[in-house]
């Protein structure tokens, strides 16, 4: 929490139309931020998994939606400037974080509690009186939550979970190779 005094991803943003203060916003501010996003997101998805109460889609599928939102704030902003103003910095970074995210992703999608909890709204989904955009959300959450694995048996899912940790590091070198390979390009 000290690394997170004055940081800008901590605090809400003012500027017109809620945009970043990409002036204040350095790269020693990246990594503190995602970490404790990182933290905040995990106590998110612990207080839909713990829920006493029967999976609804309020407390379940919009709880997940909502989850992770300091998270997001700073992933937004860092996925937008290593894609456009990068720098050896930012590109370490990408390197660490990306897979580090990917292996939260999986924790998440491979929780057995809470696909359960996502599986039992799924199930009611045609008595729950859902309206269009709704029942989009419940079917999506579902979708992927059975795309990524989750209904496989926990050999299969931690097979899974190092080949997507393998892809999310090769990817982001992949990207970094081709970002080099432009800015050398001479005509």
């Amino acid at each position: 929490d000290a690394e997170l005094e004055g940081n800008p991803f901590r605090t809400d943003w003012t500027g017109p139309f809620g945009i970043p203060p990409f002036a204040e916003i350095q790269s020693a501010h990246f990594k503190p931020a995602i970490l404790k996003g990182i933290l905040e997101s995990r106590a998110d998805i612990a207080a839909i998994v713990d829920n006493p109460e029967a999976p609804t889609f309020d407390n379940t599928i919009l709880a997940l939606e909502r989850s992770g939102q300091s998270l997001n704030k700073v992933m937004n902003v860092f996925g937008n400037l290593s894609s456009t103003d990068t720098n050896p910095e930012i590109q370490a970074l990408e390197a660490e974080i990306y897979p580090m995210l990917t292996r939260e992703r999986d924790a998440v999608t491979f929780n057995p509690k809470l696909f359960a909890r996502v599986k039992a709204v799924y199930d009611q989904k045609d008595r729950l009186g859902l309206d269009e955009q709704d029942a989009r959300l419940l079917e999506l959450t579902h979708r992927n939550f059975v795309r990524a694995g989750a209904g496989l048996s926990p050999e299969v899912q931690a097979e899974v979970a190092k080949i997507n940790e393998e892809l999310s590091g090769i990817t982001t070198q992949y990207g970094q190779n081709l970002l080099a390979a432009s800015k050398s390009f001479k005509l």
